[in-house]
């Protein structure tokens, strides 16, 4: 197992605790890790991860936009969520959803699908600054 597949699970590791900071922190470390390794696939899994951190944390444009971008990168990499990670990723951005509106949600998704992975990163919407609760 790799320095960064580490990450990602002390990650979810840390999300399933509760414990949003290291969460956060682990996935958006692991994420630049698989980002220089040009593992498009794990980071994707890895976005999704900080997307959830974010909702749970009431970043929930944040979460959104993030959403937004595994969505598109999934699609073109043409790597669907099995139908157990799709409801784990539904359920963890529904707080989201149910918060801002459909409108506004799909508006914040919408915005996120026009981003690519490095876009995302670039504008700072991985960055540690998000988690704090």
């Amino acid at each position: 197992m790799g320095v960064a597949t580490f990450l990602r699970l002390l990650g979810k590791q840390a999300s399933d605790a509760g414990e949003w900071r290291t969460a956060y922190v682990r996935y958006a470390e692991g994420l630049q890790l698989f980002r220089q390794l040009g593992d498009r696939r794990s980071a994707i899994a890895t976005l999704e991860g900080l997307a959830g951190v974010a909702a749970a944390i009431g970043r929930l444009e944040v979460a959104l936009r993030l959403a937004g971008v595994a969505e598109t990168e999934r699609q073109t990499l043409d790597a669907p969520l099995s139908p157990h990670d799709q409801d784990r990723v539904d359920r963890q951005l529904e707080p989201a959803r149910c918060a801002l509106g459909r409108r506004r949600s799909a508006a914040l998704l919408a915005a996120g699908r026009a981003l690519s992975l490095d876009q995302a990163v670039e504008h700072g919407l991985t960055s540690p600054r998000y988690c704090h609760a």
